[in-house]
């Protein structure tokens, strides 16, 4: 219809100007009508839909709406967000909060809504298999048990889990194996990031929010000035010296400006610049001099991770020399997709040969970079000369951010079974995660000499990095009764869930089988395991939670209404 009119209104020669100026005009007004029409039918077919929510808006529109209105209505200002209080029938603060609150776990007494058991922020300590905590008796409360340590918590790149399980990689860890024996490992951790990646999974850590899927809130920052209590934030209170440190260029992610004014470290932001410009030189001719220069064949244009183990170490020491506790968040860089820069990619690796011509080069280029990676946790403990520089004062905590997102039908390859789909999702949302705390006695575990750990076991029901923010502020006593937080202690036996915002998939403990599912929440019947009896209305109310999530990033005075409800 546009396209007529601006043919009709282009013409020259016409004997009657007025009837098809009527015609033209009637055919913008039509145009107009059915686009409006459109658009209208578009959002209410939007909020009757499964998922209603800001990361399924694009993908509902292109099957529904088309790609071109989708992008017209964007142009002429429509606002697709349907996450709102009133979409949500929230009238008030007071139903606000109590909105919120029903999902708030840091509460004396509060009911778990997937096995309906009562449950406590404060956490006793039951012994058993999975769990050991030295100088702790049954019943002690484990709140508080690394009160006054230092933390140094590392944000591993695209770290899967299954690294660690399929045995040719795993064999190529050996320091990692060796520190996992005195660490509580989390074996079915995952990943619960968006359209943000690596900065959703930071934030969800030191905020213990999910994000929405749609947006990055570094960037959302700038127009929207949020007050979290960001880890940062609760141990600046504790009188710690807290310092981030990334070795990229500062203005990536927009972590600049967030490091400091939005999370709060009290550090400034050690990113590539900072390095450059405490050694004098410009960044590119600070590259140039660790690749000349730098630890193990430094090949690419960022700070290497063996650096950032070295620069930990340098920094734990000043801090504890002046007398000082300290936080330090350590964000690796590589493996990054395409999983270049490895200094280790030309050693031979034997055990790889069977799977020669039957996996993507991303693949093997992913698979290659374990060397790297068991190198760069060691540096951390062990001098290059061999020598441990482990801190019994300190905790390190290490999560991978997100998965490897690698091509479909090698995982099958890898694990030498054909996977289902869903289940290989599942696996490619499953990152590595565990806690170490040394002691201060020796040990020896495959060779390697390090510290006996005070907290020991593995966590096999499912947890994510909004639980990892609890688990953080619980262990470290850093909140009171003026903070909320919706995720659970990592080292309990709640059951829980996490939210994939990339696509929607929901990992969910079942206490019925003892064992975990994966359900897609845009189509319920796909799920894995085939047989799993999902529970729609579950499936509704962690829907609903979702939707308040979203709520709580779009308006930055929500977190601080409920906060006023707290006091």
């Amino acid at each position: 219809l546009l396209i007529k009119y601006i043919r009709l209104s282009k013409r020259e020669n016409y004997n009657d100007i007025n009837v098809n100026y009527k015609i033209s005009l009637s055919l913008l007004l039509t145009s107009a009508l059915l686009f409006l029409l459109a658009t209208i039918t578009f959002q209410a077919s939007f909020r009757k839909s499964k998922l209603p929510v800001g990361s399924t808006v694009s993908t509902y529109a292109v099957q529904n709406y088309g790609v071109y209105p989708f992008y017209a209505a964007n142009i002429f200002g429509v606002d697709f967000d349907i996450t709102s209080r009133k979409s949500l029938e929230i009238t008030n603060d007071e139903d606000l909060f109590e909105a919120y609150n029903k999902y708030n776990k840091n509460k004396s007494s509060y009911i778990n809504i997937i096995d309906n058991n009562t449950y406590s922020n404060l956490l006793k300590y039951e012994p058993s298999e999975n769990l050991y905590i030295e100088n702790l008796n049954e019943g002690d409360p484990v709140n508080g048990i690394f009160k006054d340590k230092n933390l140094v918590l590392v944000h591993m790149e695209s770290i899967n889990n299954f690294l660690l399980e399929i045995e040719e990689t795993n064999s190529r860890m050996k320091f990692i194996n060796a520190i996992l024996e005195e660490s509580y490992v989390f074996n079915n951790y995952y990943t619960s990031v968006g359209m943000g990646v690596s900065a959703d999974a930071e934030l969800s850590v030191l905020t213990g929010l999910y994000m929405n899927g749609y947006s990055t809130l570094y960037w959302d920052y700038n127009n929207r000035k949020f007050d979290f209590d960001t880890i940062p934030k609760l141990f600046n209170k504790q009188n710690y010296i807290t310092l981030g440190i990334h070795g990229d260029h500062e203005k990536f992610y927009n972590r600049d400006i967030a490091y400091p004014e939005f999370l709060e470290f009290s550090e400034p932001y050690q990113s590539l610049d900072k390095f450059a410009s405490d050694a004098n030189m410009t960044t590119s001719d600070y590259v140039n001099f660790l690749m000349t220069e730098g630890l193990q064949g430094h090949i690419s244009p960022w700070v290497s991770d063996l650096e950032l183990s070295e620069f930990v170490v340098e920094k734990l020491n000043e801090y504890e020399e002046d007398n000082e506790k300290s936080f330090i968040f350590n964000v690796h860089t590589m493996p990054h997709t395409p999983f270049q820069f490895n200094p280790y990619s030309n050693v031979a690796r034997p055990e790889y040969d069977k799977w020669n011509n039957k996996i993507s080069n991303l693949t093997r280029n992913y698979i290659d970079y374990v060397d790297y990676v068991d190198e760069t946790i060691e540096r951390l403990f062990i001098d290059s000369d061999g020598n441990s520089r482990i801190d019994e004062n300190t905790v390190y905590i290490f999560y991978g951010d997100h998965g490897s997102s690698l091509k479909n039908g090698d995982l099958s390859v890898l694990y030498d079974r054909n996977l289902n789909l869903l289940e290989e999702r599942q696996i490619l949302q499953q990152v590595a995660a565990f806690i170490y705390a040394p002691s201060s006695e020796e040990v020896t575990v495959n060779g390697y000499k390090i510290n006996k750990g005070l907290v020991k076991g593995s966590q096999n029901l499912v947890r994510s990095h909004i639980d990892l923010y609890r688990t953080i502020v619980d262990l470290f006593d850093l909140v009171d009764e003026t903070n909320f937080y919706f995720g659970v202690n990592g080292l309990s036996n709640e059951p829980t869930f996490v939210i994939d915002n990339r696509i929607q998939d929901l990992i969910a403990d079942d206490p019925t089988t003892n064992d975990n599912y994966i359900v897609s929440l845009r189509n319920a019947k796909n799920h894995f395991p085939l047989n799993q009896e999902i529970n729609l209305e579950l499936l509704d109310e962690i829907i609903y939670f979702k939707k308040l999530s979203d709520l709580l990033l779009n308006d930055p005075e929500i977190y601080q209404t409920i906060k006023r409800f707290l006091v």
